[in-house]
């Protein structure tokens, strides 16, 4: 992760948020590696330079704003975990919806490592996904997960042959996106909702989406192309 690469990925994903030929977002690395995390040369550069705090905090920013743009997308995202994923792209993989992985994926959190804490909402993330308690014992043991063991502990969904993720991935994304756009939405905001306010906020939340969603036009089409045995055509888009 670097924020060169941070703000590429918040561009891209706007990209894909605002194109409605594009129902899903996937997100995997180049090569054998899903993403190692940050350049330890660079935070040494940094160090060796006295880097005002002040410039840190903006590179760390830029940094994290390809995570807050898969975060806030609208559009399912899923990681594709083909290699390593370590620091700041264990954090990258842990800010998709859904994370699928290849037998040989590895997971670390690895801050403790190099004397850091974590950044790019990282443990933020963690703790949503694992738990307090799960997420504790995989940052402070600093433990490295197998694929399998981070599909034990709940971190991702799925594992799949080496040569076989991307087509997985793929079927998956397409599933998805055969779905309604609006739900879609709905649904991932209906889910975000549930970690910050009670159940009884919840219901009503999910009663006020239920009431949008039921006067939206994709509603009546899915209806009635089931009772026609059609695939729907959808207001957003007809893919």
């Amino acid at each position: 992760m670097s924020p060169e690469l941070g703000v590429a990925l918040h561009s891209s994903i706007a990209d894909a948020e605002s194109d409605d030929a594009v129902g899903a977002i996937l997100l995997t690395g180049s090569g054998k590696t899903f993403s190692a995390g940050g350049d330890i040369g660079g935070l040494i550069a940094g160090l060796d330079a006295a880097r005002p705090d002040a410039e840190t905090s903006a590179l760390l920013a830029r940094s994290a704003s390809g995570c807050l743009a898969l975060m806030n997308a609208t559009k399912p995202t899923i990681a594709l975990v083909n290699g390593a994923a370590a620091g700041g792209g264990l954090a990258l993989a842990a800010a998709c919806d859904i994370r699928l992985a290849s037998h040989s994926a590895k997971f670390a959190f690895a801050y403790p490592r190099i004397a850091l804490a974590g950044d790019l909402a990282a443990c933020w993330s963690l703790n949503r996904i694992l738990g307090p308690s799960r997420a504790l014992y995989f940052a402070l043991s600093v433990k490295r997960l197998s694929a399998s063991e981070a599909l034990a502990l709940g971190l991702i969904a799925e594992v799949h042959a080496d040569d076989g993720l991307q087509q997985a991935g793929l079927t998956l994304a397409q599933d998805i996106a055969s779905m309604s756009p609006m739900a879609l939405a709905q649904v991932k905001m209906n889910f975000r909702a549930a970690a910050t306010v009670s159940r009884d906020e919840a219901i009503e939340i999910e009663s006020d989406n239920f009431l949008l969603a039921r006067a939206h036009p994709d509603h009546r089409e899915a209806a009635v192309a089931f009772i026609e045995k059609r695939r729907p055509r959808w207001a957003q888009s007809e893919r």
